[in-house]
Parts: structure tokens; C-alpha cells; sequence
């Protein structure tokens, strides 16, 4: 791509980002922000010619700018590096899982290191974030035991070929997996914003951002034997070398198009790293979990996802032959879940919904945490992370 020096355009704007594209392959007729991110300004663009690649007719893109900060708090600093493993991602992961004609990752057509701007292929006007779709209308059952199957699919296919145990050094997933270790700053921003807010969620300091209950939901006890599993769970997340996770597979980074058949465009991979396998399902499945509690016209559609996700992940785990233990992925799943509901559920405003409702959640929370470290799986198994065990 041609660029333009930094300070000639500001593009954290709309007309800042369309003067930059003025002088490349990729003119824009309009530029639109976008919502529902907070790391990058993100917008989607209407090009005034069509963009052809591999055959087609290209008219709408998405645009990624990426600033050391977090793009909805200023304070919160972030490495701009972030980006190249979000391209590294969409352009190698194709490679390691099997083609899938529901699974796509983005496709990027240019990378600009120095102006730090991703241009890649949007999954369409019409499409919804997994999450929104629940909430506004939520798909069949039949619908969701497909979305549930290719997900499941597809993230067992990604864990077993960068696990370590049946794989040689030099195979492409061992490979790869090892270019993101170079990501560390991905380790410690999910350390920080899973265990390490819990203890800050259920026993907050004065002066802390976090939200949390007026009244305590567990005692003081409890909040220390709550606050060793999570001195455990920080080190290990940020030592782990099990398998390549995503690192933010929540519903919202799930869009769902219905335009041509079902199709599903997983998103924003910039803190993909090599991690635990459970805590890539353990996040997906408590948004999914809280969404049917809060909104319960979603419930039949959520248990259709989460049935047939456990069923093909534990299936492709299996038939690999992967050593990758089910056990262990569906008691991590089980603990990072408990610890979404107890750390998400007072600061996100589509699960405030009452206080009892909160309180209820996050009691449910504390005991997938408890159940899940004290080894408890005949309470595991009639879970969310059931249908993990072999």
C-alpha cells in the first residue's frame, strides 16, 4: 500500500482514515465507525471501485487502526504489535484446520506496518455478532446445532494441531504456534481481566473501576480460598504452552451472515497465544450461559450451540488421537466460565437485569470455580462443560 506519513491524517476519524485511503487501492466512497469493539477503531468502508480479488467483485471492507491504547480508554495502554498476530492469525489458521464451508476466519488484503491499518474482508452489512443475534432473534434449534457444530469443530482442529504430545517439532501447527509466543502482552491482558479481576470483583478496594455488589455474595473465607485458585490460574495462563487459543472467543467476536446459508466469521485475533485449551470454550459458553439466564427466549437456541459444540469438539479430539486430555479442557472450561460470570455479569450493561438476578449468577459462578478445582466432575458432567467428557 502507498502511505501517508503519520501526522498528515488522524485516523482515529472517519474523514481522517478516508484522506488516508485517498491515495491507495482502496478509495473510499464512505467510511463509517463502527461499535461494538474497544481495542482498535474499527470501520467498515464503501469503495468507490470495486476491489477485485481471486475473481470477485469487492465493494465494502473493514478497516483496523490500531493506537498504543485502548481505543475506548485512553489509559489503558496497549502494544500496537497486536495486529501482526491478528494477520498472522487470519492468514495461517486456514492452514492448520480443515476447510469448512460455515468457518472462516477474515481474509486480509493489505497490512500497514507503520500506519499500523488492517484492511481485510467484511462478513457483510447484514451479518450479527453471535450475541446480538441471540438477543434480537434468536435462531432455530436446527440452526443453532449447526453453528454449535462447526464452531466445536473448528476450535478442537485448531487445539489439536498445536498440541504438543502427537505432533513433531516441525509441524506447521507446532510451528506456528510458536510465532505467537512472541505475544506476551496477549498473556498478561488475560490473566488481568479474567482472574486477576476476580478477587477485585468480589472483595473490591476503595477507589477500584471495577464494578461489583453492594453486598458481598461470599465470606471472607471464601474470598481467600477464591483468591488462591486465581493466584494459580494467573501463573498458569501465563506460562502455558498447551495448545494455540484464540484468547477472545466470546459471542461478540462470533458474526453470523444468513445471506447464503449459515456462514460464521470468528474475528479480532490479536491476543491469540499459546494457552490452555479449556479457557477458549470456558469464556464462549459462560456469555452463551448468561444470555439464556438473562433472556430467556434465547434459552433453547443456547442449549442447541452448547450441546452440539461439546459433542464435535470431544468427537475431533478423540478421533485425533491427540492425547489432549478432555478432562482437564472441561474443568479449565469450567472454571474460566464460573470466573466470566463472577467478573462480567455487574459490568456489562445486557446481564443488569436486577440485582438478585446478578447475585444469583455469580453464585453459580463461585461454584463452577470450586467444583471445577476441587476435582468435582460428577457435578461437571450435568454442567455447561458436560458434553466435554470422554
Amino acid at each position: 500500500m502507498t502511505t501517508q506519513s503519520p501526522p498528515l491524517y488522524d485516523l482515529t476519524t472517519e474523514e481522517g482514515l478516508k484522506g488516508f485511503l485517498s491515495s491507495t487501492p482502496f478509495v473510499a466512497s464512505t467510511v463509517t465507525s463502527l461499535g461494538g469493539g474497544t481495542a482498535n477503531f474499527t470501520y467498515r468502508i464503501v469503495l468507490q471501485e470495486p476491489y477485485v480479488h481471486n475473481g470477485s467483485h469487492i465493494r465494502t471492507m473493514i478497516v483496523k487502526h490500531a493506537e498504543s491504547y485502548v481505543a475506548t480508554n485512553k489509559s489503558f495502554p496497549l502494544q500496537v504489535e497486536r495486529q501482526e498476530y491478528e494477520t498472522l492469525a487470519c492468514r495461517r489458521i486456514p492452514e492448520i484446520t480443515s476447510p469448512s464451508p460455515i468457518i472462516s476466519l477474515p481474509t486480509i488484503f493489505d497490512e500497514d506496518r507503520v500506519n499500523r491499518v488492517i484492511i481485510m474482508s467484511d462478513a457483510g452489512i447484514n451479518s450479527l455478532n453471535l450475541k446480538d443475534l441471540l438477543l434480537k432473534s434468536p435462531p432455530s434449534v436446527e440452526i443453532s446445532h449447526t453453528l454449535g457444530r462447526a464452531l466445536g469443530k473448528f476450535l478442537a482442529e485448531m487445539h489439536v494441531a498445536t498440541h504438543d504430545a502427537k505432533n513433531s517439532l516441525d509441524a506447521p501447527g507446532i510451528i506456528l504456534k510458536g510465532e505467537f509466543s512472541r505475544n506476551p502482552q496477549a498473556r498478561t491482558i488475560s490473566a488481568l481481566v479474567s482472574y486477576g479481576w476476580l478477587v477485585r470483583t468480589l472483595s473490591p478496594t476503595p477507589g477500584s473501576q471495577l464494578e461489583a455488589l453492594v453486598t458481598p455474595i461470599i465470606d471472607a473465607a471464601q474470598v481467600q480460598q477464591i483468591n488462591e485458585i486465581s493466584e494459580v490460574m494467573r501463573k498458569r495462563i501465563i506460562e502455558s504452552n498447551e495448545v494455540l487459543v484464540m484468547g477472545d472467543l466470546w459471542p461478540g467476536n462470533i458474526l453470523v451472515s444468513s445471506d447464503a446459508g449459515v456462514h460464521v466469521n470468528i474475528i479480532d485475533w490479536e491476543i491469540a497465544r499459546p494457552g490452555l485449551a479449556g479457557l477458549d470454550i470456558g469464556q464462549c459458553f459462560a456469555e452463551l450461559h448468561q444470555m439464556r439466564f438473562f433472556y430467556p427466549a434465547s434459552k433453547n437456541s443456547v442449549t442447541a450451540i452448547i450441546s452440539s459444540f461439546t459433542a464435535a469438539y470431544r468427537e475431533t479430539v478423540l478421533e485425533s488421537g491427540s492425547g489432549l486430555n478432555l478432562v482437564e479442557v472441561a474443568r479449565l472450561a469450567a472454571s474460566r466460565a464460573g470466573t466470566h460470570m463472577v467478573v462480567l455479569t455487574p459490568q456489562i450493561p445486557s446481564w443488569k437485569k436486577g440485582e438478585e438476578k446478578q447475585r444469583e449468577m455469580m453464585k453459580e459462578g463461585i461454584e463452577y470455580i470450586t467444583r471445577a478445582h476441587g476435582g468435582d466432575d460428577k457435578w461437571l458432567k450435568e454442567s455447561i462443560v458436560g458434553g466435554l467428557f470422554p
